[in-house]
């Protein structure tokens, strides 16, 4: 059966909270994501920042020149996390529910990878594509 370090990008790209919103920005375009896990110098998961975190604060920037604020003060905090030996087929359809992108993969309490929908789309396109047994 298949698991979550199956498909998992690993290693994650990450942010860090004393980072800029800009930075989070230039790496979500940088690897084609819409969010990021954020880790502390041990690679603890601390938080998540995907774009729609960012759009409040971006609006407030622009219209008051307020600059001083990081990735710490606006990611969502703690974030769900999953093991990597989760079980693909669930996952796939708590993603089916929930409508979640991605899950940051932990292990002994470090971040170690990030799943995201396209690669659980893809691994489950090539099982339907493959010919059933008989």
């Amino acid at each position: 059966m298949a698991q979550a370090k199956d498909v998992m990008m690993h290693p994650a790209p990450t942010l860090q909270p004393q980072q800029s919103l800009s930075d989070a920005w230039h790496k979500f375009r940088q690897h084609h994501l819409s969010g990021l896990p954020v880790v502390d110098k041990q690679k603890h998961l601390v938080g998540f920042i995907s774009e729609q975190d960012l759009i409040k604060q971006t609006l407030e920037e622009a219209y008051y020149s307020n600059v001083n604020v990081c990735i710490g003060d606006v990611m969502k905090a703690f974030p769900d996390s999953i093991s990597p030996e989760r079980d693909l087929m669930a996952l796939a359809s708590e993603m089916a529910e929930t409508h979640r992108r991605f899950y940051p993969v932990v292990d002994e309490g470090r971040l170690v990878g990030l799943v995201v929908r396209r690669k659980v789309v893809d691994y489950l396109m090539e099982l339907a594509a493959k010919p059933s047994p008989v």
